[in-house]
């Protein structure tokens, strides 16, 4: 069952006037940090050492 539009702006209306995206690491992780950057969002990146070099 899909959420309603109406629930989810009542959700979103909650988390302030910063809020911070995280993301755990995967191969879209850097689509995620265009796309947060894009819309001038803070966000966090949780990964691995191995890919924290990227």
């Amino acid at each position: 069952m899909p959420i309603k539009r109406e629930e989810m702006q009542e959700l979103v209306r909650g988390y302030g006037k910063n809020p911070v995206v995280l993301n755990l690491g995967s191969h879209s992780a850097l689509d995620l940090a265009a796309g947060c950057r894009d819309f001038g969002l803070r966000r966090i990146t949780y990964t691995t050492k191995e890919r924290a070099i990227i």
